[in-house]
């Protein structure tokens, strides 16, 4: 064969060159705008992460609950609007929706059903919008959706997933020291509520101890999970560094709970203040942020295993002291299978014994402390431990017990003799679709125990179930009720089944979202759900729907750490600077339009500011997180240009 013969062949192996070429798309004007899409949705989840927790408003009467809900429907709206408008330019609305996961389906059953409730609801304005007091209706179960799908299609990135888990587990910080300030005397803030409720000091933002322990049972198993993720990478930070990043983070973690009490004393003394929270607490996001950027050293890897080791201690004890029977119950079975899937995936059979050992004897020491017949009795019966062990007491005039079985008698009979309300309709279709959401206030009158108004002041009014599977059986049926345990189940077994296959980081996200979600069905059995343990546990659930679990970033994204530190350097000196002038100008609280605005425009600043921060800066092409498409990155004027335009289009949204 000839040397032309030979080398003849070479001239088709150019169609792969030009191919590739060919891959790479021309520069579009809507690209920057979806890179921008893209990080606000992202920015916007880490604030209803971070906000929804620590923010409550002392310019209304309900304060807690409903101004949780409010906050969380218009951070929906601009999740919402940004999600849109990424699916709509990466083309995903185009495709084949048999691509959608059974996972999603699964979960827009349970939405759909919570609408047909709505619908049939015996008051369809309540169920809507929700009573005043919770704001438990359909819009703000809407919410929880977007930020579901969001969770399922847009958080699939390690470095996203790894910024989650940063802010879930820093911004617990502020409410848990609160919290614990509560328990020695000093708290900023007028009990506010149920005075069977607000005897209980451990209440932090929240303001029922009961929530405030709900909260803490979805956040402990991530900051275990960190804990030890970290503490099995230390060969990897051998190497020694600056030490004064790492000091410098420490002080900024007790600064953030020192300012967060501070912030609450001051908008105490000038109400009008707290219209400024949302974007004051969405800096603590943003520190957040900043802490998860420190060198790859050793006294950064001794500061981080070092500080969320003291933040897990402090959540633990915040746990202890709010004397939540339920939420202890589902720590106690969050930490059991966090220890159980650890044990399985890492051969740790020492683990699985001991977490089986812990879990034995803390029922049995439980119950010893609890019978009034043990001689461990007088240690359970003193101090803030009384309500935790004194359930089995009758003789404790301070159980609730009692009062709760009550409840559930009252809410079963509700559903098996399915009583007509007013002039609506009964029958087996309430057990289908129920009779509304949060329309039980209404409901349970019909069937109110006798015995429940007499231990009971006679204006008490049941609105909850005191448990979140009878509340959804009440509020949407048993529709509602299958789509919830078909979800939740799903989500664990997409969990275990991806636990198999996965590296360790990935491995120890996976069992610490399995944990904090198997603690919150365990907990839901005697407890309630509010808006920042709702945005939570359905994005658990969104991450589990997802196709696949959470995979490395496909191309290396140069991340900006200088433009997070300046950021960060003039975003908390004008937070506190606008606040200080609206303390101490003469405004009063006869002004609620105006209040409206300015809390409207605290939040999109915050989420702008977020979304300026987490906007991607790539020195090549970067792979859409919606359809893998590979585009070129676009010149930073069009890029500021198309960021500002998107961020306009999003604040017109939620305005509308």
């Amino acid at each position: 064969m000839s040397k032309r013969q030979r080398t003849a062949p070479v001239a088709p192996a150019r169609r792969p060159a030009s191919k590739t070429r060919k891959s790479v798309e021309p520069v579009r004007a809507g690209d920057g705008a979806r890179r921008v899409a893209d990080a606000a949705v992202e920015a916007t989840v880490l604030i209803a992460v971070a906000v929804l927790p620590l923010y409550f408003s002392f310019l209304t009467s309900t304060r807690f609950e409903t101004d949780k809900a409010v906050l969380l429907v218009t951070l929906a709206c601009v999740a919402g609007g940004a999600w849109v408008m990424s699916a709509i330019l990466s083309g995903s609305l185009r495709r084949d929706w048999s691509r959608v996961t059974p996972g999603i389906w699964l979960g827009l059953a349970f939405f759909v059903a919570y609408g047909i409730a709505t619908i049939l609801s015996i008051d369809q304005a309540l169920s809507f919008f929700g009573s005043l007091a919770r704001h438990d209706g359909l819009e703000t179960f809407a919410a929880c959706g977007v930020f579901f799908l969001c969770g399922a299609t847009h958080l699939r990135r390690r470095s996203q997933i790894e910024r989650l888990f940063t802010v879930l587990v820093l911004a617990s910080v502020p409410a848990v020291v609160y919290g614990l300030v509560q328990q020695f005397g000093f708290d900023p803030v007028a009990a506010f509520g149920d005075r069977s409720v607000t005897e209980w000091p451990v209440r932090s933002s929240f303001g029922e101890h009961i929530q405030f322990a709900a909260y803490l049972v979805l956040v402990i198993p991530p900051t275990l999970a960190r804990i030890v993720a970290l503490y099995r990478r230390r060969p990897e930070y051998a190497a020694a560094g600056p030490s004064l990043q790492p000091i410098a983070a420490l002080l900024a973690l007790g600064m953030v709970a020192v300012s967060f009490v501070l912030l609450l004393d001051l908008a105490n003394h000038s109400p009008a203040v707290s219209v400024l929270f949302p974007a004051a607490f969405a800096g603590y996001a943003l520190l957040a942020l900043l802490a998860g950027r420190l060198p790859h050293s050793r006294p950064a890897w001794l500061a981080q295993v070092g500080g969320y080791t003291a933040i897990l201690a402090l959540q633990l004890i915040a746990l202890l002291l709010t004397s939540a029977r339920g939420p202890l119950l589902g720590a106690c079975a969050g930490l059991l299978v966090f220890a159980i899937l650890a044990g399985r995936k890492f051969g740790l059979r020492r683990l699985q014994w001991s977490a089986a050992i812990v879990a034995v004897v803390g029922a049995l020491s439980f119950v010893a402390l609890s019978v009034p017949a043990s001689p461990l009795h007088r240690l359970g019966d003193r101090g803030p431990l009384t309500h935790l062990t004194g359930f089995l007491s009758t003789s404790n005039p301070d159980t609730s017990v009692q009062g709760r079985l009550l409840v559930w008698h009252g809410t079963t009979n509700l559903l098996t003799h399915q009583p007509g309300i007013g002039n609506t309709w009964g029958g087996v279709g309430r057990d289908l679709v129920g009779y509304g959401p949060d329309t039980l206030r209404l409901a349970f009158e019909a069937v109110y125990p006798l015995k429940l108004r007499q231990e009971s002041v006679e204006h008490y009014t049941v609105d909850r179930a005191h448990s979140i599977y009878l509340q959804t059986m009440t509020d949407a049926g048993l529709l509602a009720l299958l789509a919830l345990l078909a979800i939740s189940g799903y989500a664990i077994w997409r969990l275990v089944s991806w636990l198999r296959r996965q590296e360790e980081w990935s491995a120890w996200v996976l069992i610490g979202v399995t944990g904090a979600i198997a603690g919150h069905l365990v907990e839901g059995l005697f407890g309630i759900e509010t808006a920042a343990t709702l945005v939570i546990y359905w994005l658990f659930l969104g991450l589990a729907a997802g196709r696949s679990a959470p995979e490395p970033d496909r191309t290396p994204v140069v991340e900006n750490g200088e433009r997070t530190i300046y950021t960060a350097g003039f975003y908390w000196p004008l937070a506190v600077v606008a606040m200080l002038l609206l303390a101490a100008l003469p405004i009063g609280l006869d002004h609620p339009r105006a209040f409206a605005f300015l809390w409207l425009l605290a939040t999109l600043a915050a989420v702008a500011t977020l979304t300026f921060v987490l906007f991607p800066n790539q020195t090549g092409s970067e792979a859409s997180p919606s359809n893998g498409a590979v585009t070129p990155a676009l010149p930073g004027s069009r890029q500021a240009h198309w960021a500002g335009g998107t961020l306009v289009a999003i604040a017109v949204l939620v305005v509308l």
